[in-house]
């Protein structure tokens, strides 16, 4: 029997009565991460409610308008060694609107009293400021948009106060909402509206910086037919994502009494008047140990980051480089950080995840400015010598920038300058050597690669150079294991 398309009128779920959340962008994060909470939110909460999911670029939500805004989220992975493998029926969107094909339709949301929280995640290129017309209908950007939104409503509700929104940016940027508002009010001085509706953005509406973290590849083409198959119904909207997750929100006890979804059971949202504790855990422990992970295992010829995991002499690497190097000198609890390697090794030995290392290494270098060389920075600092796992991570990240390597061949995506660099540095080598001291200290010195003079690091240079000699030489897997044995 074939399956029935999913919309409300093949499973008993009505439309949601009272709409307070505006969720900016439908991909796969959004809905496996932003909605997912909310429709778990609902499950215990005293008052559920809906979320008006909205289309800020060009084109419509065709899928969702056809399924009613119901879709299916997989979660499949690894929680404490066990397998989790498991789906669940989102039925918290209440609305479906796209920007672009009804400008006014949206705009005369800014009226509804009842919307008290925005969401978005529009992308890091989505969050910019661009010089345009007050005139032209519909803005470019995202927050011009945002910004006629809140004007309309700050007028049509005369100014009121209670009426102020509570922002709530997800996109992967530091101090994300900060930047919205910054944004919001250069386009209030450039268009040349009142002081009153400025004051009223600063004073009325709430904007919280926030951390988002949860792996969502989403269901491939390839999976789709058997996805669907799983939940029982044709559903185009159907999505994948990880167990592990954790949203963490910048904001004042207000907040979180507006809405606490922070004490629905199964869910990591967490409330903090501070999360740069929070940050600097993941971009130096996740984050630092797949921009670790990633040159290393590509220099050894594999594809994914689970196949590092699942090598024996790599696995231990791995776990040398979060426990010995990276957790000992942070000035975080050690237990915390202890918990949540254990999390982030879960994440990287997921059995359902193909997470390529090609795509993971794009943009290395910028990564690794704030990935690894701190961790490089401040173990010397600490300990008066180079942290031994983490060189080997950098130097492979330099050498990965040659392209080849004995007879494997590399695809190299970053900004032109540093490819270009890299290809120039590389082109003045011998075949199977490195390029001379000279170059290497213009390298390292180059503050448009690493925004700093690396050469002025004692000894840093000398520890790279030979590290890549040992890699020449001697191959990584004997200079891996030897990173071991001097343990």
């Amino acid at each position: 029997m074939p399956l029935q398309i999913l919309n409300r009128n093949t499973v008993d779920f009505q439309p949601l009565p009272n709409t307070k959340m505006m969720v900016f962008g439908g991909g796969n994060f959004v809905r496996a991460f932003i909605l997912y909470f909310l429709n778990e939110y609902n499950k215990s909460a005293l008052e559920p409610f809906g979320a008006v999911v909205v289309k800020v670029t060009p084109g419509d939500y065709h899928d969702w308008k056809i399924q009613d805004g119901l879709y299916h989220v997989l979660t499949k992975g690894l929680k404490e060694g066990q397998v989790i493998d498991k789906s669940d029926l989102i039925s918290c969107v209440s609305d479906i609107l796209a920007v672009y094909e009804d400008w006014e339709l949206w705009m005369k949301t800014a009226e509804n009293p009842s919307i008290q929280f925005l969401v978005n995640n529009v992308t890091e290129s989505g969050l910019v400021f661009k010089e345009e017309s007050f005139n032209d209908e519909i803005p470019d950007t995202f927050p011009a948009k945002l910004t006629k939104w809140l004007l309309r409503r700050f007028q049509y509700f005369d100014g009121d106060a209670s009426k102020g929104c509570i922002l709530m940016p997800c996109e992967l940027i530091e101090n994300n909402a900060d930047l919205l508002k910054t944004f919001i009010k250069k386009y209030i001085h450039h268009w040349q509206l009142s002081s009153d509706f400025e004051k009223w953005v600063d004073e009325s509406c709430i904007f919280c910086n926030t951390l988002v973290d949860r792996i969502v590849p989403g269901v491939s083409r390839n999976h789709l037919s058997a996805a669907q198959e799983k939940v029982g119904y044709v559903d185009n909207l159907i999505t994948e994502g990880e167990p592990y997750h954790i949203f963490v929100i910048e904001a004042d006890n207000k907040v979180r009494s507006a809405l606490p979804w922070h004490q629905t059971p199964g869910l990591q949202i967490i409330y903090t008047s501070d999360l740069s504790e929070y940050r600097i855990k993941k971009i130096r422990i996740l984050n630092g140990a797949h921009s670790s992970l990633v040159p290393v295992g590509l220099l050894y010829g594999l594809e994914i980051v689970r196949e590092v995991l699942e090598d024996d002499l790599l696995s231990k690497y791995v776990e040398h480089l979060i426990y010995q190097e990276i957790i000992p000198i942070l000035p975080l609890d050690k237990q915390t950080l202890i918990d949540y390697a254990k999390d982030t090794l879960d994440r990287f030995r997921n059995p359902f995840l193909h997470h390529k290392l090609e795509t993971i290494s794009l943009n290395s270098f910028s990564k690794g400015r704030v990935r690894i060389i701190p961790t490089i920075k401040e173990y010397f600092n600490q300990n008066s010598t180079f942290p031994k796992g983490t060189i080997l991570a950098f130097s492979s990240m330099i050498l990965l920038y040659r392209g080849h390597y004995n007879d494997l061949k590399f695809v190299i995506n970053d900004d032109s300058y540093v490819v270009n660099t890299m290809k120039t540095f590389w082109s003045q080598a011998k075949e199977d050597s490195i390029p001379d001291q000279h170059l290497f200290t213009q390298l390292l010195s180059d503050p448009k690669l690493w925004g700093e003079d690396l050469s002025q690091i004692g000894g840093l240079q000398e520890t790279i150079m030979a590290q890549l000699n040992g890699i020449f030489q001697n191959g990584m897997e004997h200079e891996t294991a030897q990173i071991l044995l001097e343990m």
